[in-house]
């Protein structure tokens, strides 16, 4: 602690570190985008999210308002979540920089990441955080096309496009507060096909594309302007039209060659052509197996398996067909998922006793007392591969904390059930589990109902801004433990 005291001492000394603080006051700085607000409705709004000593200043700039609050984190998370203002909804934008949270539909498994962060980072966009993939709900390791990201703008950037262009298919783009600008240059100004980026590659010549260029030849029809998949000319024509260039005239004379009489009898086959006796015995074999009833095919397999099992070695031949026969390790423990957590469990002690002469394996449970309300659990196989060292219930039937050992690793393991009605209670809650989750020893996991979201434009339906009190004590915790939402 004294090496950082003297550190941020020796870094506040000089001139330099004016210039510093300036810059960082820049990016601890938001602006909101109506005139319309009050003073008093803005920092109300604000004091509501952060807390009123949280916030360093509120200026009218022009048609904007300016705040300034105490920390990045505290900017980064106005801009996540926007803010409330006077029961408007309303959306804000960093100063230096703009923080959104971008969503892509419809977007096939084919295309990577690495391509999506390739596009957006054309525009000049940075990204922030890793995709996300959204799964369906039943079928939890399948994407239903939907991936979103944390992504800085650019610099005097409002927004994304509606769509982008990845591998020809076209990918719609949401984020709060999007406006329409141009899919090229990312200007408010003008439309795509008025920006000077919009260039023919074909006649170098601005405002269409090369599909649409007036000099760009078909090969369908070798008409100009357009191209084969936009030509009028369907693929049965354009045959008709090849193999008859131009009409025949009627006067013209025309002459019908009579067709060959069908021989008689078949010509004689080559010598080299006709099937030997043993292709001819295959065959008639392959033919009888197909139509063998199902019973002797099953007798089949299992005379198959059977030899497969007699055999020593790895492969074997049967029918001049070569099988690989693969042995699993019977040493390998085949893995189980061996810890479900609960909350709302509504258990009282009576219930808890039950539960654990039914269940095979262990139950540890956080009761509320008095009273069949909240409540957590976490219910263990019995022949779990998880060892449990040590279980306690800082907060009845709201926390329970484990440290567990698997796989030869230390895990603490937290779920919670927070307040769910009252912003403030949750707050206090937060701020009591960050003391637990520096308790902990290890890697450390919290589960359970937050009962908040931190970007509710994202995680929120319908979205959209809502105050809570609670969101930066729970954004403080992910920051201070560098934990991830997943």
């Amino acid at each position: 602690m004294a090496d950082t005291a003297s550190h941020v001492c020796a870094a506040g000394s000089g001139t330099a570190p004016a210039v510093d603080k300036h810059r960082q006051m820049r990016e601890n700085s938001v602006k909101l985008i109506d005139p319309t607000f009050s003073a008093r409705d803005v920092l109300t709004a604000v004091a509501e999210d952060i807390g009123k000593e949280n916030i360093l200043g509120c200026v009218k700039v022009g048609l904007e308002w300016v705040l300034t609050v105490s920390s990045k984190s505290d900017a980064e998370l106005l801009q996540s979540a926007g803010l409330v203002v006077g029961g408007k909804p309303c959306d804000v934008r960093g100063v230096t920089k703009s923080l959104i949270t971008a969503s892509i539909f419809g977007v096939p498994t084919f295309i990577s990441d690495e391509d999506m962060t390739e596009k957006l980072t054309s525009y000049g966009c940075k990204l922030r955080s890793d995709w996300t993939h959204k799964k369906y709900e039943d079928f939890p390791s399948v994407d239903n096309g939907i991936r979103y990201a944390r992504i800085e703008l650019p610099a005097n950037t409002k927004s994304l496009p509606y769509s982008i262009l990845i591998s020809g298919i076209h990918l719609r783009v949401k984020h709060n507060g999007q406006t329409r600008v141009c899919n090229l240059c990312l200007e408010d100004n003008h439309l795509m096909r008025e920006c000077a980026q919009y260039v023919c590659k074909e006649c170098k010549v601005q405002g269409h594309s090369e599909s649409k260029c007036p000099k760009v030849k078909c090969y369908r029809c070798q008409g100009l302007g357009h191209k084969s998949f936009n030509c009028e000319l369907s693929p049965d024509t354009k045959m008709d039209h090849e193999a008859n260039p131009s009409k025949e005239s009627e006067d013209s004379p025309t002459t019908v060659a009579a067709p060959d009489p069908k021989p008689l009898t078949d010509p004689p086959q080559p010598a080299d052509t006709q099937p030997s006796n043993n292709e001819l015995s295959k065959t008639t074999t392959a033919s009888n197996t197909s139509t063998r009833p199902q019973e002797e095919n099953v007798e089949m397999t299992e005379t198959l398996n059977k030899r497969g099992r007699e055999s020593s070695s790895d492969e074997y031949t049967c029918d001049e067909i070569k099988w690989q026969v693969v042995q699993r390790n019977p040493n390998k423990k085949k893995f189980v998922p061996n810890l479900d957590t609960a909350r709302e469990i509504f258990w009282d002690n009576d219930t808890l006793l039950e539960a654990e002469s039914e269940w095979d394996g262990n139950i540890y449970a956080s009761n509320f007392p008095d009273t069949r309300r909240r409540g957590t659990a976490s219910i263990f196989r019995n022949d779990s591969d998880i060892d449990v060292i040590r279980h306690s219930t800082p907060q009845k039937g709201r926390i329970e904390a484990m440290e567990i050992e698997f796989d030869n690793q230390k895990i603490s393991v937290i779920n919670i059930y927070a307040p769910c009605n009252i912003p403030s209670e949750r707050k206090e809650f937060f701020l009591e589990l960050d003391k637990i989750v520096a308790s902990c020893h290890g890697s450390v996991v919290v589960t359970g109902d937050f009962h908040c979201v931190i970007d509710p434009y994202q995680d929120r339906f319908p979205p959209g801004p809502r105050p809570d009190s609670s969101r930066k004590a729970l954004k403080d915790l992910m920051d201070k433990y560098k934990l991830i939402d997943v």
